[in-house]
């Protein structure tokens, strides 16, 4: 069985803090972190480590983000033939 997943890819950008800021209370510090994600992209790793073939179809930036997807992929056996690559300040 082969599937294809049509769906997005983003890197998450989290920042943990030791309390909730107060409302309008800015505060800094904290463990920053970066991971990827995307509702398509971890269906199809999650189908990958299933053991099931499967091809992601999205649209990535030519930039760093995008090459931890390319990454990713590659790294859980995601087929990315069907991944297309856009140029800066043509997305969203």
């Amino acid at each position: 069985m082969e599937l294809t997943v049509l769906g997005g890819f983003g890197v998450n950008k989290t920042v943990a803090l030791e309390r909730i800021p107060d409302a309008g209370e800015t505060v800094s510090g904290g463990l920053f972190t970066q991971r990827p994600g995307g509702k398509g992209s971890n269906q199809a790793v999650q189908l990958a480590l299933l053991g099931i073939s499967v091809n992601m179809v999205t649209a990535i930036g030519q930039d760093d983000f995008g090459q931890v997807g390319r990454q990713l992929w590659l790294g859980k056996r995601v087929g990315n033939a069907g991944v297309v690559e856009i140029a800066a300040g043509l997305i969203g």
